[in-house]
C-alpha cells in the first residue's frame, strides 16, 4: 500500500514524497531524551520473523504481485525489504518458502544495522526488556524525564 501511494503521488506531482516531509525541520531549542528498548538477539529475531509471517498473513505477497502486474517491477520503491525477495517467485524464479527464509534474513539484518547506528550514533537511554518489565520500564522513563 505505501509503495503504491509513494508512486501515485510522483505521478500526480512529479515529485518526491520524501522531498514534502524534509520541510519539517527538528530543532534542538528543546532538551530531549531519546529512549531505546532493547532485548536479546534471540527474541529480537523471533520478534521479527514473527512480523514477517504476519504481513505475508495479510497480503504482502498480493500487493507485490499487484504492483509487478501494474508494470512497477523495476521501480526504486521496489527494491525495499519485503518487495524485492519477492518479485523472483512471482517471476517463476524462486520457490516461496526461500523467499520468505530471504525475506527474513534481511529484515533481521536490517535490524542489526539500525541498532549498530542507534548505539554508534545516537545518545540513546536504553531500557531492557528482557529484564525489566513494563512497570520498571515507566518508573526508570519517570526518572529520567524529572
Amino acid at each position: 500500500q505505501r509503495v503504491l501511494r509513494v508512486i501515485e503521488y510522483y505521478l500526480k506531482t512529479k515529485k518526491l514524497l520524501s522531498n514534502r516531509k524534509k520541510v519539517q525541520q527538528f530543532t534542538e531549542n528543546y532538551d530531549t531524551l531519546l529512549l531505546g528498548i532493547e532485548m536479546s538477539r534471540k527474541t529480537l529475531y523471533s520478534r521479527i520473523n514473527k512480523r514477517v509471517d504476519i504481513m505475508l498473513d495479510h497480503g504482502l505477497f498480493r500487493e507485490v504481485q499487484q504492483l509487478v502486474e501494474q508494470g512497477y517491477e523495476s521501480c526504486q520503491s521496489m527494491q525495499a525489504i519485503g518487495y524485492k525477495e519477492l518479485i523472483p517467485v512471482i517471476n517463476g524464479q524462486m520457490i516461496y518458502e526461500d523467499a520468505v527464509n530471504d525475506l527474513k534474513q534481511h529484515s533481521r539484518q536490517y535490524a542489526k544495522r539500525q541498532m549498530t547506528w542507534f548505539k554508534n550514533k545516537m545518545s540513546v537511554h536504553w531500557l531492557d526488556k528482557d529484564n525489566m518489565s513494563l512497570q520498571m520500564m515507566l518508573d526508570e522513563i519517570t526518572t529520567q524525564i524529572k
